[in-house]
């Protein structure tokens, strides 16, 4: 049986096709919305503006119009120059973000646990089993798709396009890492906790659901953190380095 990973609800990948002009800024924010989210716009990259011209078949303005609508949002930073920058993950957002997401993601898991049928449960084990595969064999990128393919199972189930749509959003302004090879030991805890939300939504039992989802997003949480912390210490030394290497001022 071929499994779907990927990201089909919550992140759909952009086409390079021109956008139907009737709809012109709905379709760029969506659609660039979708590239920070999926990572095809990595954080701290700088957004070509020609280059996404060319790739939707669009002029400027409408452009400009639509990273300044990112900008709102928190998904992009807008330097003095008028350049779009994607922005990166951070503890301030990371602390507003969680329990909004958690919140989100719970009342998906319970929302699901009424309708999901036995080919969704079907669908879900076979992604469980892969993410432990992924998890076993150190395949952090392979995981976190297959993650988000899970994720997008559930969100299917809970038949909510509102939910669907205000999760999308704050979960791209939450810019999740790919795990390092050095993960932290919370990667194992959260592949543990999807096992029990897998068990809660074959039970149909909504209050398990929603638990385990709490703590299931509370190791996310410290991956990210773990994640924010390496990245910090990263810039330190290389800040450092570049200092020792700048050559003394003559006497």
């Amino acid at each position: 049986m071929t499994i779907a990973v990927g990201p089909s609800v919550l992140f759909r990948k952009a086409v390079n096709t021109p956008i139907d002009r009737r709809t012109l800024s709905d379709e760029l924010i969506g659609h660039l919305r979708d590239m920070i989210g999926s990572g095809q716009l990595r954080a701290g990259s700088r957004v070509s503006v020609t280059g996404l011209c060319r790739r939707f078949g669009v002029s400027r303005t409408p452009l400009r119009e639509a990273l300044r609508m990112l900008a709102v949002e928190g998904l992009l930073v807008m330097s003095p120059n008028k350049s779009a920058i994607v922005a990166g993950p951070s503890q301030e957002r990371m602390n507003e973000l969680i329990p909004i997401l958690s919140a989100l993601e719970v009342l998906a898991g319970e929302l699901a646990c009424a309708r999901i049928d036995d080919s969704g449960l079907e669908h879900l084990r076979l992604l469980h089993q892969r993410c432990v595969d992924c998890f076993e064999g150190n395949d952090p990128s392979a995981y976190i798709d297959t993650e988000n393919a899970m994720r997008n199972v559930i969100f299917e189930f809970a038949d909510n396009r509102k939910l669907i749509d205000i999760y999308r959003i704050l979960h791209a302004q939450l810019r999740l890492p790919v795990l390092a090879s050095a993960a932290p030991p919370e990667w194992s805890k959260a592949v543990q906790e999807q096992n029990q939300i897998l068990r809660a939504l074959e039970m149909k039992d909504a209050d398990m659901c929603g638990m385990v989802t709490r703590r299931y997003m509370r190791h996310r949480a410290a991956i990210l953190l773990a994640f924010l912390t390496t990245v910090t210490n990263g810039r330190r030394r290389r800040k450092g380095a570049r200092g020792e290497a700048r050559p003394a001022a003559p006497a």
